[in-house]
């Protein structure tokens, strides 16, 4: 049985798994399929690359899965991996299980094993790196390491950075300061602790935002790309099998007017924030539709008050920590769940400038101006705060700014 792990224009990870009567482990294939003719033979070379970059990395002890074999198959270069039983990438524990404590001191003790063994990766993520059956973690996509690179204290600094920047929705300040904790005290043990001398936590979580903030926008564009989910089809409408929480939209008027949709829709999931969840664009001959997916009994707001001080804390919060503010919206355009939460619709995005995001009462919302009491001002900055995900010092300048007087 056949099943993708992952897809993208250019290469497609399935896993095979065996039938009954066949014990033992799958097989994870990694299939490359550029287009032109040239692609094909870089996809020859990466697929090599990539098993020789396995085999190295299980010479040095590092748990990488076993490669079995470069093959061509129907046109296409393939990398065929044996399977690790029961593994899930980190973003997949992320969002069943939560960050756990023993998980930080695990991926501590990773990135520590990278350290001395000199392994350096450009793109390490929680996408990247699997935990197996017994808690063990594996590093699984080789693009982008380099062997035999020792590390300095700018690069050691600059993985910190990337990594605490691919997780920050779905870890806590204070998990991603334990990891950090954590290396520290390995690299003390060890022969490593010059790397971690001068390490400044709170400057990475900093630097680590403005780097999120950065590639939201440089992703923005793939919205746009044919190998997206915006798809153009000459006419007819395109057939979807939708979940119950998927929306259609009201056709829009012309084309520029789904486009727009699609890109701020886009805009916000490319940030993390939570909203409307785009689907697909689908243009025909006669008509367009951009298609969402909303959770089931979620609601459009009517007036702004429907939403507690601690929902609106949460939601302009989690857009100002991306250096972002909602241009001006109707109420309309945000959407009240059956928990209370609130997500936001197609609004359009500006950026800010660093004053501006700690303004919260600036924002031009319809009806988003409520005479709270001290208390609910206080409940609304507490969710601001915790929204921005950063540590304990700047969530206390954040709330002084918020409530200034009270």
């Amino acid at each position: 049985m056949e099943r993708i792990l992952k897809q993208s224009p250019r290469r497609t990870v399935l896993l095979m798994v065996p039938a009954q009567a066949m014990p033992g482990p799958g097989r994870v294939i990694k299939r490359y399929h550029a287009p032109e003719f040239l692609g094909g033979l870089r996809d020859q070379r990466r697929a090599q690359k990539e098993f020789q970059t396995l085999v190295h990395l299980r010479e040095l002890g590092l748990a990488a899965p076993k490669p079995l074999e470069v093959r061509l198959q129907r046109e296409h270069w393939e990398l065929v991996m044996e399977e690790i039983p029961g593994a899930l990438n980190l973003e997949q524990v992320f969002a069943q299980n939560g960050a756990r404590y023993a998980l930080a001191a695990a991926l501590a003790k990773f990135l520590y094993q990278l350290l001395v063994l000199e392994v350096r990766h450009d793109d390490l993520h929680p996408g990247n790196v699997v935990l197996d059956e017994q808690d063990k973690l594996w590093l699984v996509d080789m693009r982008g390491i380099r062997r035999d690179a020792p590390y300095g204290k700018r690069e050691l600094r600059e993985l910190l950075i990337h990594l605490c920047q691919t997780c920050r929705e779905t870890t806590s300040a204070r998990w991603r300061a334990s990891v950090m904790a954590r290396l520290r005290r390995c690299c003390n043990k060890g022969q490593l602790a010059h790397l971690v001398g001068n390490l400044d936590l709170p400057a990475i979580e900093t630097s680590a935002r403005t780097l999120r903030r950065k590639r939201g926008r440089k992703r923005i564009g793939r919205w746009q790309r044919e190998s997206s989910a915006a798809t153009r089809r000459g006419a007819g409408w395109l057939a979807l099998d939708r979940n119950p929480g998927d929306w259609i939209r009201t056709p829009p008027a012309s084309l520029d007017q789904a486009l727009d949709c699609w890109n701020s829709l886009g805009h916000l999931a490319e940030h993390g924030i939570p909203a409307e969840r785009p689907v697909l664009l689908w243009v025909g001959s006669r008509s367009v539709r951009v298609v969402s997916q909303i959770p089931t009994g979620a609601r459009r707001m009517k007036t702004a008050k429907e939403g507690s001080p601690g929902a609106w804390g949460h939601i302009l919060g989690s857009i100002a920590d991306r250096g972002l503010g909602p241009e001006a919206s109707n109420i309309s355009q945000w959407w009240l769940t059956r928990e209370g939460a609130i997500l936001a619709g197609d609004i359009h995005l500006l950026d800010l400038s660093r004053a501006e995001q700690v303004n919260p009462w600036r924002f031009n919302i319809e009806g988003f101006n409520p005479s709270w009491t001290p208390d609910q001002r206080r409940e609304f900055s507490s969710a601001w705060c915790l929204a921005h995900a950063c540590g304990p010092q700047e969530q206390q300048v954040l709330k002084e700014a918020l409530l200034g007087d009270l």
